[in-house]
């Protein structure tokens, strides 16, 4: 992600005027930052939509406010909003998006504190809040709109999929468009094959999203995007026949990469900006349309030596080291699991309990 981040700042630094501020607001017990660009010559007289952009693991807000949406900002006339994601356990900025690398905090909160800011701030169309995410902030945007259907009016996700939660609960009430844009060679976020431990691969995302958003069964609309860059992609734009609008950038042979004007056949900015300019939020609703109910995982002793209390009767329980790599399964039996076999170190948790509830969290095996 580093690498197209200085590309974007490489390209795109002219367009860094007074008009982008950096603020923090207090949401709940935490101070969350953000950066916002206010268009040239904006005023309050007009009726602005909102784009609020969430970065990729490790990034911050400064980086992706180069992703090039601020040049197109000052003639299209919408405020980009980039929110700054909070550590994980690992010290990578990151967001709450039910994967194993996911922060803690309530970043659902922050979304709809921010969107209330900038409407007492600005004149913003509530029926033009739009999401955009890239990597691991497309994953969290996939979990916001499935929280935050009564606001979000369109969303774009670059190289993110759904997380496994996610996709086993995502069912808005109301539908909202949606773009997915990954390339096929992706070494981060993979597109086919072997998904990576509590994220999905590209087309059972593309097929819940199908599924939501009423999929006639019909054929798929392919259009070839010219391909005028000797950069090795060739891109196809898959546009489904759905009664909520959907569709799929399949980037043939790209790697995790956000598309840049000059280097690649497009520009990742300007075709974000293209879909979400074209649609409304029928009916905008003010806060949640949904409830955020977090569990808490309490597991004991915590560091462990031998035996693991756990919290349920019923359900399986699988290890993964640091690098998600699975290590061992287990079926609860009385509430506790054996560790005595696992070397020392520190793992990720994840319990499945029968009822498909899914939680997780870091133990320390000593």
């Amino acid at each position: 992600m580093k690498k197209f981040i200085l590309l974007f700042a490489l390209y795109f630094s002219f367009t860094m005027f007074a008009q982008q501020n950096n603020g923090s607001v207090t949401v709940g017990s935490e101070t969350r930052s953000y950066i916002e660009y206010i268009p040239q010559n904006y005023q309050n007289s007009e009726s602005a939509p909102l784009v609020i952009i969430l970065h990729g693991i490790g990034g911050t807000a400064q980086e992706i406010a180069d992703a090039g949406l601020n040049f197109i900002a000052d003639t299209a006339r919408f405020i980009p909003l980039y929110l700054q994601g909070e550590n994980n356990a690992f010290g990578s900025a990151s967001w709450n998006n039910n994967t194993l690398l996911a922060s803690t905090v309530n970043d659902i909160a922050f979304f709809q504190t921010m969107i209330e800011k900038m409407v007492d701030d600005y004149n913003i169309d509530r029926s033009r809040v739009y999401f955009v995410g890239i990597s691991m902030g497309a994953i969290m945007t996939f979990t916001a709109l499935n929280s935050m259907d009564g606001q979000i009016a369109a969303a774009v996700c670059h190289i993110g999929t759904m997380s496994d939660i996610d996709l086993a609960a995502y069912n808005p009430s109301i539908p909202r468009p949606v773009m997915q844009v990954h390339g096929t060679a992706d070494a981060v976020v993979p597109y086919a094959g072997t998904a990576l431990p509590s994220l999905s691969l590209v087309n059972p995302t593309i097929n819940k999203l199908k599924t939501i958003n009423g999929w006639n069964g019909t054929d798929s609309t392919i259009i070839d995007i010219p391909d005028i860059m000797a950069d090795g992609i060739t891109i196809e734009r898959i546009i489904y026949d759905c009664t909520t609008p959907l569709e799929h950038w399949k980037m043939n042979g790209a790697d995790h990469i956000f598309l840049i004007p000059g280097v690649n056949d497009t520009s990742g900015a300007v075709i974000t900006w293209n879909f979400l300019a074209q649609y409304n939020h029928p009916n905008p609703t003010l806060g949640l349309s949904k409830t955020i109910t977090e569990k808490p995982l309490n597991v004991f002793p915590n560091p462990v030596q031998n035996i693991l209390n756990i919290p349920i009767s019923a359900g399986n329980v699988a290890l993964y080291n640091l690098n998600q790599q699975l290590i061992q399964t287990y079926t609860i039996s009385e509430q506790q699991i054996d560790l005595r076999d696992i070397p020392v170190g520190t793992y990720f948790l994840k319990i499945t309990a029968d009822d498909g509830t899914i939680q997780h969290t870091l133990i320390t095996k000593e």
